[in-house]
C-alpha cells in the first residue's frame, strides 16, 4: 500500500485550503512534500485486525500473530493536540 499526495506543479502560486489569501512558492511546497516522504518512512501506526494489537514502526509489516490484515496509518495524519 503506497500513500502519494498530488499538487499543482504551478510554481507561482500554491494557493493553501486554509482560506485561500495565503501563497508557498514551489520551494517550501518541495521541502514540505520531502519532510511528510520522511514521516512517511519512519512513523506508522498499524492496527492488526485479527487480534487488534496496535503499534507504531518504520515500516509496514505482518502483526506478532502472524495475520496480514493490518491498518496503517501513517502517524503524520494525527494532530498534535
Amino acid at each position: 500500500m503506497t500513500e502519494s499526495f498530488s499538487f499543482s506543479q504551478n510554481p507561482e502560486a500554491q494557493n493553501l485550503e486554509s482560506g485561500g489569501s495565503e501563497h508557498i512558492s514551489q520551494a517550501e511546497l518541495n521541502e514540505w512534500r520531502t519532510k511528510i516522504e520522511i514521516a512517511n518512512q519512519h512513523n506508522v501506526f498499524s492496527h492488526c485486525h485479527s487480534c487488534g494489537y496496535e503499534w507504531v514502526a518504520s515500516s509496514k509489516t505482518t502483526c506478532r500473530c502472524g495475520s496480514s490484515k493490518v491498518e496503517y496509518i501513517l502517524c503524520w495524519q494525527f494532530p498534535d493536540d
